[in-house]
C-alpha cells in the first residue's frame, strides 16, 4: 500500500490546494471524518478526487452519528474517462423534456436539484459509444439517452457503475438494478 501511496502522490492528479489537503488525509487509508480541513463544500472535494479516477467509499459513522466517514480504496485508477458537462441551455432542455421527473424518486423534483444522467454509464464509453450532446439532438434522442437524478443518486449510481467496471459484478442501489441480465458480467 505504501508503494501505491507514493506512486499516486508523485502522479499529482489532484489539483487545487483544498482538494489536495483532503487527498492527503485520505492517503492514511483509514476511515476519515474529523481530520478533513474545514470547508463549506467537502462533498465537492471528495467528488473532485473521484473524478480524478480514485475510489472513495462512504461508510456510515458509528453509534448513530450524522454523516459518513470516507476511506480511499487503493484500486486501479480509471483515468481514461472524462465526465462531460452540459451547457445551461442543453441542461434546461433535458430537464424540460423529462418533465422534471427524478428517475430514482419517480416524482417531479425542483429543477435546481436535478442533473441529466446518461442511462448508459460514461465509465463504459469508448470511441464507438461516445457522442456529442447538442441542441441539435431530437427530443426522442434525448429521452432515450438521459434520465434525471439528483446529485446524491447520481453519485450512488456512478459508484455502482465504477465498481461494476472494476470488479466485473453488476450492482444495485437500494435494491434497484440498473442493469438487465445476470449480476455477473461476461
Amino acid at each position: 500500500m505504501e508503494e501505491w501511496k507514493e506512486k499516486e502522490t508523485k502522479r499529482g492528479l489532484i489539483s487545487g490546494a483544498v482538494t489536495s489537503q483532503f487527498f492527503r488525509v485520505l492517503l492514511s487509508f483509514k476511515e476519515e471524518f474529523e481530520r478533513f480541513p474545514a470547508n463549506p463544500n467537502p462533498a465537492r472535494r471528495i467528488q473532485d478526487i473521484k473524478d480524478a479516477g480514485y475510489t472513495v467509499a462512504s461508510v456510515p459513522r458509528p453509534n448513530g452519528q450524522l454523516g459518513n466517514n470516507r476511506i480511499l480504496l487503493p484500486l486501479p485508477l480509471v483515468t481514461e474517462i472524462g465526465y462531460e458537462t452540459f451547457t445551461p441551455q442543453f441542461k434546461a432542455r433535458v430537464i424540460r423534456l423529462l418533465k422534471e421527473i427524478n428517475a430514482f424518486e419517480a416524482k417531479r423534483t425542483s429543477k435546481k436539484a436535478l442533473i441529466p444522467d446518461h442511462k448508459f454509464s460514461e465509465i463504459r464509453w469508448d470511441n464507438a459509444t461516445k457522442a456529442e450532446n447538442s441542441m441539435d439532438m431530437t427530443d426522442e434522442e434525448i429521452i432515450r439517452k438521459f434520465q434525471l437524478l439528483d446529485n446524491q443518486r447520481n453519485q450512488q449510481k456512478r459508484e455502482i457503475c465504477r465498481r461494476c467496471f472494476q470488479e466485473g459484478k453488476r450492482g444495485s442501489i437500494y435494491g434497484i438494478n440498473f442493469y438487465q441480465g445476470n449480476k455477473q458480467m461476461g
